[in-house]
């Protein structure tokens, strides 16, 4: 899987979940990554969006995103 393929799963597990994602959560759902590595690719995607010019960010909430 790419890094972008990756940014976009991570961004769509994020934003249909009901409730904050943890790193943990999401390496259940793409066995090929880990804490640290979505953290990476969640900077990637915060990067993406500012450079987008958009509104949108991805946070750390309640101990997950």
């Amino acid at each position: 899987m790419t890094n972008e393929q990756a940014k976009a799963v991570i961004e769509a597990l994020i934003f249909a979940a009901e409730e904050p994602l943890s790193a943990k959560a999401i390496s259940g759902y793409v066995d090929e990554l880990n804490g640290s590595s979505i953290d990476e690719l969640i900077d990637g995607i915060n990067a993406d969006y500012r450079s987008a010019g958009r509104a949108l960010q991805i946070v750390r909430i309640g101990g997950g995103f």
